[in-house]
């Protein structure tokens, strides 16, 4: 399965605003536990917004085109 970046970005958006919204904001800059981040796309975005982003998956493989082998090597995933 395949989700654009948009989306990604969007949910990860949303995710942000629902924490907000419950009176727990999560501020730039704070440390981030992605479980089940997959190839890290999430990561990444977080991480350009400014988060301390590391992810854990028990998935090895994933699609051909996307490549966390960095995120894999920095010890974020």
């Amino acid at each position: 399965m395949y989700i654009s970046a948009e989306k990604l970005r969007a949910a990860d958006g949303l995710k942000l605003d629902i924490l907000a919204g419950l009176g727990r904001p999560v501020a730039p800059g704070s440390t981030v536990l992605d479980f089940g981040c997959g190839a890290g796309q999430a990561l990444r975005d977080l991480q350009s917004r400014g988060f301390d982003a590391y992810g854990f998956d028990i998935q090895e493989k994933w699609e051909p085109d996307t490549d966390a082998s960095d995120l894999i090597e920095a010890g974020i995933i």
